[in-house]
């Protein structure tokens, strides 16, 4: 082979291994502004997520506490409820920016929700389904932010501490 042919596939090996590194270094530099953004929108839009379903399972929870007339129930009943429809919103908001695994947990929290402050009368045969869906929405913000997966010990105690009773 003649040295002008060797130079040139060189040249030309160089060139295209130049254009990809610079096209690989650009992509990286446009695309990380906008990582690191969403990023931090979901963090923060976590963040509100865990402190409003906090909220709302507290709100639900207190519904059938023990000693409170009818009228008092229907207060909590019906702060419960604004509470819920509030937080639907947040459910779309949920599902296009954070994983499925955070929205579908989200569903079955507020399905539990809806169906405690739908009812009439006693709340304590679903006060179980509502502790559970919290749990299971809080381990699936937690696999998502990075946090250690809680277990199973952990788990039956922070259930504990929602229901007094058990």
């Amino acid at each position: 082979m003649s040295e002008s042919l060797i130079l040139g596939l060189a040249s030309f090996v160089t060139s295209a291994t130049l254009g990809g590194l610079a096209l690989y270094f650009g992509y990286r530099a446009r695309s990380q502004p906008f990582r690191e953004h969403l990023y931090e929108t979901q963090l923060a839009f976590v963040l509100d997520l865990a402190v409003t379903a906090d909220a709302l399972h507290s709100a639900c929870s207190r519904i059938s506490t023990p000693g409170a007339d009818d009228k008092e129930r229907l207060k909590r009943r019906v702060r419960a409820g604004q509470l819920a429809r509030g937080f639907f919103a947040t459910i779309a908001r949920a599902h296009a920016i954070l994983p499925i695994q955070v929205g579908y947990a989200l569903g079955a929290f507020m399905e539990a929700v809806t169906g405690v402050t739908r009812t009439n009368g006693p709340h304590d045969a679903l006060l179980p389904a509502l502790d559970d869906a919290f749990a299971k929405l809080v381990v699936a913000i937690r696999a998502f932010t990075g946090v250690d997966p809680m277990s199973d010990e952990n788990l039956r105690m922070f259930r504990s501490l929602s229901d007094p009773n058990e």
